[in-house]
């Protein structure tokens, strides 16, 4: 049984950004909280 991850690839404009509001959208889209299926009363 292969467990396979489906790979994408996310491009974030850094241009204009701080650190911080960079660290943060990166952080959402690692935690998958950019999906449009994300519902955070299902975990």
């Amino acid at each position: 049984m292969k467990n396979e991850a489906k790979k994408e690839v996310i491009r974030i404009d850094a241009k204009d950004k701080t650190l911080g509001r960079l660290a943060t959208e990166i952080a959402l889209v690692l935690q998958g909280k950019n999906n449009p299926g994300y519902a955070m009363m299902i975990l």
